[in-house]
């Protein structure tokens, strides 16, 4: 019912460069071409419209991620399996190991190497204990993360909150000034959390939980529903070549946590306007401290 009135004695010309300058004119040349006014669809039926649109598109976005997830490669798949098959077998061993063999293997670290393993380990199990999630079962309970919001609220909020407690406990970090300890963790946290993730990682049922922790469940393949399986797989990979290369040793993974942490520019994405620390060689010399350690110990 809407009234249109031309500014130019309705004799404007419409055609496909200018059909939107004069809604009169376009209407009045739209009508004298057969168009019936009850085609014409309200705000109401507008808003309907896109909306089908929208909710078409959704429906045509999931049917070509399914085949794409049908249709991946056999081989893709069989190279995840091997991987976490591979994983498996290093558990069961890392499990075996006895406790003559851990201790000639530390024979040659000295008391403050062993308080520092000891301070990791601590610092590492209290960050854990000290906070728990809110909003979800407790373990043995397995739960379906079925939207990707989730994903950021739960699981990578309580990881973030448990590396910065997790720093905190760290000497060197400790007293860094307060605009390099901010600059650290706003800039390399993101890294850091999918690092995290890894010493969660349980290749035997594939699914995520913090060692020794009253959490859920998170079960990795749900990652296909929520971001695909190409992301799936990449992680996956990713967090079985970590393991694969730190030979299951999970202290490792929590000693390389620190050295990114004093690592200058590890976010993953480039920041321009990422502060310049105002202590390099003191952040430097705590690096050097954890990747010396880290050196050492794998060397035994």
């Amino acid at each position: 019912d809407k009234k249109f009135k031309c500014r130019l004695a309705s004799e404007c010309i419409i055609d496909v460069s200018n059909r939107k300058r004069c809604k009169a004119c376009r209407l009045k040349k739209c009508e004298s071409s057969g168009m019936r006014k009850e085609w014409i669809l309200s705000d109401e039926e507008k808003c309907e419209k896109r909306r089908k649109i929208e909710e078409n598109r959704k429906l045509r976005e999931i049917h070509v991620a399914k085949q794409t997830n049908d249709c991946c490669s056999t081989t893709v798949q069989e190279e995840i399996s091997e991987k976490i098959c591979s994983a498996v077998n290093l558990t069961m061993d890392c499990d075996l190991v006895k406790c003559d063999e851990t201790e000639q293997k530390f024979s040659q670290f000295d008391t403050n190497d062993w308080n520092i393993l000891n301070q990791i380990q601590t610092a590492y199990s209290q960050s854990i204990q000290l906070l728990s999630m809110v909003g979800v079962p407790p373990y043995p309970f397995v739960y379906k993360l079925s939207d990707p919001l989730f994903v950021v609220n739960v699981p990578i909020n309580i990881s973030a909150t448990r590396l910065i407690v997790y720093f905190k406990s760290i000497p060197e970090f400790i007293t860094l000034t307060e605009d390099d300890k901010l600059t650290l963790i706003k800039y390399n946290l993101f890294a850091l959390v999918i690092v995290k993730g890894v010493i969660g990682y349980n290749p035997v049922d594939d699914t995520y939980q913090d060692d020794r922790a009253n959490d859920c469940l998170f079960n990795g393949k749900d990652a296909i529903q929520n971001y695909g399986y190409d992301f799936y797989y990449r992680y996956t990979n990713v967090t079985l070549s970590f393991l694969d290369n730190t030979v299951n040793d999970r202290l490792i993974l929590k000693i390389l946590l620190i050295i990114f942490l004093f690592s200058k520019g590890a976010a993953f994405t480039t920041c321009e306007y990422e502060p310049i620390l105002q202590n390099t060689l003191q952040v430097f010399h705590a690096q050097n401290v954890y990747t010396d350690l880290l050196w050492r110990y794998c060397e035994q």
